[in-house]
């Protein structure tokens, strides 16, 4: 076999080669997500900060962005959240809060709660989260807490 057609071959296997491994790294995006920081990052590209303890789980969720009209929006990113978390054995009661730039009476602007959601274990886990899309959070919710500011 002649030197030119085993360089041919060799171009040709490393060219199928490639072609494979993008193949695999485009079905990528049907893997499960297995962090807490996946499940956010997979619905919100806002600010956050976890907080974790023998299974309570806290994510606060920073949101200037968030103005009257919102709710739905955020209710449908709790809902997608919470279906994720379901997912991960760790967490056991997971609340999620809201924080955006809040103006009082005055004028004066300062970060604040518009909207917490919290689950006890018992609760979270008797959801069927694969269903989320369907849930009533403002129902099912153990605690659930709504600034004036946000709307329907």
């Amino acid at each position: 076999m002649s030197k030119k057609r085993i360089v041919i071959g060799v171009i040709n296997l490393t060219i199928i080669c490639i072609g494979v491994i993008l193949l695999i790294a485009s079905c990528g995006g049907n893997e499960e997500k297995n962090t807490i920081d996946d499940v956010i990052k997979s619905v919100t590209k806002s600010k956050y900060e976890v907080k974790s303890n023998d299974g309570i789980v806290t994510i606060i969720i920073e949101n200037t962005n968030i103005h009257e009209g919102y709710k739905p929006i955020l209710l449908d990113q709790a809902a997608e959240i919470f279906a994720g978390l379901s997912k991960i054995d760790e967490v056991n009661s997971p609340s999620i809060q809201w924080n955006t730039t809040l103006i009082d009476s005055y004028g004066n602007e300062e970060i604040g709660e518009v909207l917490g959601i919290s689950f006890h274990e018992d609760t979270f886990k008797k959801v069927n989260w694969d269903n989320y899309e369907k849930l009533d959070i403002e129902q099912i919710a153990d605690n659930y807490r709504q600034n004036e500011s946000l709307k329907n």
